[in-house]
């Protein structure tokens, strides 16, 4: 508790909720039932969710072609159009049959993006891959992969985790 005799209170002050500040920690103090989270003092490791090796840049991918250059112009020029403008679109379906380039595309757009510092995360699914064709992975691997990226992000996912120990087993569909 010596710890918190130097910290200061925020302004930030949400609900019947007070933020502490001390050094690279903050403590979520809520009100109503005076519990302690020490959100920041949590490396990244320590993260306990499921996950799975299905990002754009998962080893499973490393072989994987993008788009020829000059092939499938109009089509990436049409998803980097709804990517890049606030439409009231928000999912872009992409769909075909087996064999028609659906990977590919996404992939090139996954990297494209992720070099531009602009991917939170991706997962690609796979038919036949186990755990890589079934949903039941799919939110605790795209909330791992938005904790690595934004560090706002990760405070709000370790604290939902913390509230929640078993948010992991949770099913996608209710």
């Amino acid at each position: 508790m010596d710890r918190c005799s130097q910290a200061f209170v925020s302004d930030n002050v949400f609900g019947d909720n007070t933020r502490i500040h001390q050094g690279n920690v903050i403590l979520l103090v809520t009100k109503a039932t005076s519990i302690l989270l020490a959100l920041r003092e949590i490396p990244p490791q320590d993260l306990k969710l499921d996950y799975l090796p299905a990002s754009f840049d998962a080893v499973n991918k490393q072989h994987v072609s993008g788009c020829l250059e000059h092939t499938r112009e109009q089509l990436l020029a049409d998803i980097r159009t709804w990517i890049d403008h606030n439409g009231e679109k928000r999912i872009y379906w992409l769909n075909g049959m087996a064999g028609t380039g659906k990977t590919t595309i996404s992939l090139t757009i996954a990297r494209e993006y992720y070099k531009k510092k602009q991917l939170g995360a991706s997962f690609f699914f796979s038919r036949g891959g186990g755990d890589l064709a079934s949903t039941k992975k799919f939110a605790t691997t795209m909330a791992v992969q938005l904790a690595e990226y934004s560090p706002v992000l990760r405070q709000h996912i370790i604290a939902a985790a913390i509230s929640n120990p078993r948010i992991s087993q949770l099913a996608l569909y209710m």
